[in-house]
């Protein structure tokens, strides 16, 4: 149980990550390409460890670890949404 916080902890992370370094947020910065790799790397860094539980045989811990990181990056991806007034 301890390693799946530690996998759930990992995947939020790098998804809140991602949220803050979207290309489309950042287009107006001239760094934004230069992004691109380093958002690869956390794209699998954060698929990982359902990877690592799916192949372990734990499907009750993958699908609790599927759930809590999709509602996660609903989560993020509405805090960090652009309010048009």
């Amino acid at each position: 149980m301890v390693s799946l916080m530690i996998y759930l902890g990992i995947s939020v992370v790098c998804i809140f990550v991602l949220g803050l370094t979207d290309p489309k947020r950042l287009k107006q910065r001239k760094d934004a390409s230069s992004i691109a790799p380093f958002r690869f790397v956390l794209v699998l860094l954060s698929l990982f460890p359902g990877v690592w539980l799916l192949f372990n045989l734990a499907g009750a811990f993958f699908l609790i670890w599927f759930g809590i990181v999709t509602m996660a990056g609903w989560f993020v991806a509405l805090l960090l949404q652009d309010r048009v007034s």
